[in-house]
C-alpha cells in the first residue's frame, strides 16, 4: 500500500477507535488530548472538535475544563469565534479560576472588537459661520468654519484654494426668495 493511503487508513482507524472510546466514556483525558492534538496540528479541526464534543458528552472528569479550553483553542484556529467563546465560557463555568480560559476570552474580545463606525455627516448641515483671514506666514489664508451642529474646523489654505472654497460655499447657499 502506498504510504499516503496507509497514512489515511491509519488516521481513519485512529478516529474510529477514539470516537468509539469517547462515546463509551473510556477515552482517557491524556489520550483525548494526544489524539485531538494530532488532528488540530493537521488542521483537521472538525475531527478534533467532534472528539472533544463526544468526550465531554460522555465523560465525567474534573479536568473537563481543560478540554473545553482545548476545544476553544481548536475552534479559534478555525475562526469559529462564537464556538470558541462558548467553549472558553464553559471552561470558566467549570473552573472560574482558569487563567487560560480567561486570557483566551480576553484575547478573543480584542480580536473581535468592531471597527469604530465612521462619523455620519448629515446632508442637512449648513455652514453657519465662515471667517477668512490672513495666516501668520502671509502666503496663505486661514479659514474657520462652524457648522449648524456646532462642529468647527480650522483650515490653512493657499489663496487659490480659498477662492475655490469660497466659490463652492457661495454656490451652495440657497437663493433667497
Amino acid at each position: 500500500m502506498p504510504q499516503n493511503i496507509q497514512d489515511d487508513y491509519d488516521a481513519a482507524a485512529m478516529v474510529q477507535q477514539a470516537v468509539s472510546a469517547a462515546r463509551q466514556g473510556l477515552l482517557s483525558f491524556e489520550d483525548l488530548r494526544r489524539v485531538a492534538r494530532i488532528f488540530v496540528d493537521a488542521k483537521n479541526i472538525e475531527v478534533a472538535s467532534y472528539l472533544y464534543q463526544e468526550w465531554l458528552a460522555n465523560t465525567k472528569s474534573p479536568m473537563a475544563y481543560i478540554i473545553y479550553a482545548d476545544h476553544g483553542d481548536a475552534l479559534s484556529l478555525a475562526n469559529d469565534i462564537a464556538g470558541a467563546r462558548a467553549a472558553y465560557e464553559a471552561s470558566l463555568q467549570m473552573n472560574p479560576n482558569s487563567e487560560r480560559a480567561r486570557a483566551a476570552l480576553a484575547w478573543l474580545s480584542q480580536q473581535t472588537r468592531p471597527e469604530p463606525a465612521a462619523p455620519q455627516v448629515s446632508e442637512k448641515l449648513i455652514v453657519s459661520n465662515f471667517d477668512v483671514g490672513p495666516s501668520p506666514d502671509g502666503g496663505s489664508v486661514s479659514c474657520a468654519v462652524t457648522l449648524s451642529n456646532g462642529q468647527a474646523a480650522m483650515m490653512v489654505l493657499s489663496k487659490d484654494s480659498t477662492i475655490e472654497l469660497v466659490k463652492a460655499l457661495l454656490d451652495a447657499i440657497p437663493p433667497s426668495t
